[in-house]
């Protein structure tokens, strides 16, 4: 942990203890969809452990921010944005204290590993809205074969482009996999979920109607999908994090994943921390960035 989030969560801690009705406001890193949601898991696991009031409040800063709609983004994806660890009943009026976690670092509950640590804390605190549950439901019944699913992640704009020192697994490393994986699960389909047009063309070329993916807005000449390090793709910031949402969703639902580094494909491999993968960054460049979701 950095020295300036220590410092961070030490005065977190002195504010809400000593301030009378002081509860975190989480907020938003104005980072990719899932790298907010860890930051969110993280908050709400440091008020666990110091017996503090929290709520995940995304507000203008987040990526899917939209004027006119609700002003906690988080709201409109998730039933429950407030959690209270605070011994006692009878507290004053909230006040909020502002609170920006990191993405990484989830401290385990006791005798779990992380992977499952993180699958509790969605389990009881990402409890997803009926309206995005159905789009999951409805596409997994009709485009999912009765065999199963291998999901493929690919994340191609931001990573390709070296945005946050970055390296790209190459697109040809992906068809590769998921041709290994589908003599694994025999008659299983393919689950294609991108941010990047041409990488569904490449697929459909490889696989024909072996693959599935929903009509979501993707990038067609590079930018990225939602503005990380550019003015991103036209469209509704809520749509693309929806999208975002139902894919992981989806993703989960699989019966293997292949993927590079992503918070989308680690959300959903700790929506179900018992689905297999093949990790091509571990494989093909020597990364390990996420050796939690390994043990």
């Amino acid at each position: 942990m950095s020295f300036a989030r220590t410092l961070q969560d030490h005065g977190a801690r002195l504010i809400t203890r000593r301030l009378p009705g002081a509860r975190l406001a989480i907020q938003s890193g104005g980072c990719g969809f899932f790298g907010d949601v860890f930051m969110a898991l993280n908050g709400i696991r440091f008020a666990e452990l110091n017996g503090l009031a929290c709520e995940v409040a995304w507000g203008r800063r987040s990526l899917y921010f939209e004027p006119g709609a609700e002003e906690n983004v988080w709201s409109h994806f998730f039933l429950d944005s407030r959690y209270d660890f605070v011994a006692g009943a009878s507290r004053p009026r909230p006040i909020p204290a502002p609170y920006r976690p990191g993405a990484h670092d989830f401290i385990a509950y006791p005798g779990l590993t992380v992977r499952r640590s993180v699958a509790q804390a969605i389990a009881r605190f990402c409890r997803v809205r009926p309206k995005i549950l159905a789009e999951v439901e409805g596409f997994a019944a009709s485009r999912f074969r009765p065999q199963g699913m291998v999901g493929v992640h690919v994340r191609l704009t931001d990573a390709a482009r070296g945005h946050e020192s970055r390296r790209s697994v190459g697109l040809d490393h992906f068809l590769a996999a998921t041709e290994q994986a589908l003599e694994r699960y025999a008659d299983a389909g393919v689950f294609l979920a991108t941010d990047d047009a041409g990488v569904v063309d490449r697929f459909g070329a490889a696989f024909g109607d072996r693959v599935v993916m929903r009509d979501c807005i993707r990038s067609t000449d590079g930018a990225s999908l939602h503005g990380h390090y550019d003015a991103g793709v036209a469209g509704s910031a809520l749509q693309k994090g929806e999208e975002v949402m139902v894919d992981a969703l989806l993703l989960s639902g699989c019966r293997h994943i292949v993927r590079s580094h992503s918070r989308v494909t680690c959300f959903s491999l700790c929506v179900d921390p018992t689905l297999p993968f093949t990790d091509l960054d571990r494989i093909h460049l020597g990364l390990e960035r996420t050796p939690w979701l390994h043990v």
